[in-house]
Parts: C-alpha cells; sequence; structure tokens
C-alpha cells in the first residue's frame, strides 16, 4: 500500500534491533526547481503500530525549508 504524506509520496522502513523499534518515512518533495526528500523517524520499546502511526502522521512539513 503506498504511503502519502500531505500529498506526497513516501516510502516507510521499518528496523527492530534489541527490542527497539525504529521506523523511517521517507518523504519525496518534488518541486520547479529542485527535489527534496524529507525524513521522519520514530522508535522505541514496545512501539505499537497504532502508536507510531499517530506520531509520525503528527508531522507536518512545511512548503518552504
Amino acid at each position: 500500500m503506498p504511503i502519502v504524506v500531505q500529498g506526497y509520496q513516501a516510502k516507510e522502513i521499518e528496523f527492530e534491533a534489541h527490542g527497539v523499534t525504529i521506523v523511517y518515512r521517507l518523504v519525496h518533495m518534488p518541486d520547479r526547481f529542485k527535489t527534496r526528500i524529507v525524513l521522519l523517524m520514530a522508535g522505541g520499546r514496545n512501539l505499537s503500530a497504532a502508536d507510531r502511526t499517530k506520531f509520525l502522521e503528527s508531522f507536518r512539513v512545511k512548503k518552504k525549508f
């Protein structure tokens, strides 16, 4: 299932090591003259799918940096 963050295409990568789960979302933000890649990250012990989704979706990426 494709992931979309604020209308931009994204990929989700999940790692687990020593009981800690880390989830990355790479957001591809093409612009007229350049392309930006934004990294959103969440992690912790006993991280449920609902918790990580709620945390990651709470971020709002501004168009201008």
